[in-house]
């Protein structure tokens, strides 16, 4: 069944390590389907602050403030994402892997590698989007589409990238 997280603090959290079986987020949905509403991600100590995988998901109205790497990452997962700041990621603020994804109304900022990040066939349909502060405003890698509509980007240091990272995909297309 769908899981709802509704106005919940995930505050100081690492991945979940035992034995030799870890996952790299401080909250993981793994086939699982999530709708999170009201929530934040606050100072976890994690590869991912969320990690959803292989689910399909709903995000509306959430903070992710200051996690050590990636604040939000999707794999092979489809849903949306409405209402959403991502402030000071270690790494990547939203990193998309072999997904779809609508995102609604979302600001990153202080992002220190890619505010955004699709890759591995992904497709991104976004609107209202706001960049400010991060090294890269947006990467886009092999064979990922990307659609964005009014995308604003103050202070960073690459606007856009487009590469070809894995051989076994081809370059995005815009």
């Amino acid at each position: 069944k769908k899981s709802l997280i509704e106005n919940v603090i995930f505050e100081n959290l690492s991945n979940p390590n035992f034995e030799d079986w870890s996952v790299p987020g401080a909250v993981t949905f793994y086939y699982s389907p999530v709708e999170i509403l009201n929530c934040i991600f606050k100072d976890n100590q994690s590869e991912d602050g969320l990690n959803i995988v292989k689910s399909s998901f709903s995000i509306k109205n959430t903070k992710f403030l200051t996690t050590s790497s990636d604040a939000l990452d999707i794999d092979f997962s489809d849903g949306l994402i409405e209402n959403v700041l991502i402030y000071k990621p270690g790494n990547d603020g939203l990193d998309i892997s072999g997904s779809n994804v609508s995102v609604t109304n979302m600001n990153v900022e202080d992002s220190l590698d890619k505010a955004i990040s699709i890759g591995e066939a992904s497709e991104l349909n976004a609107l209202d989007i706001f960049v400010k502060d991060s090294f890269i405003a947006l990467a886009s890698k092999d064979s990922s589409k990307v659609n964005i509509n009014n995308f604003i980007i103050e202070s960073t240091d690459i606007g856009f990238t487009l590469f070809q990272k894995k051989k076994e995909y081809s370059l995005p297309s815009q």
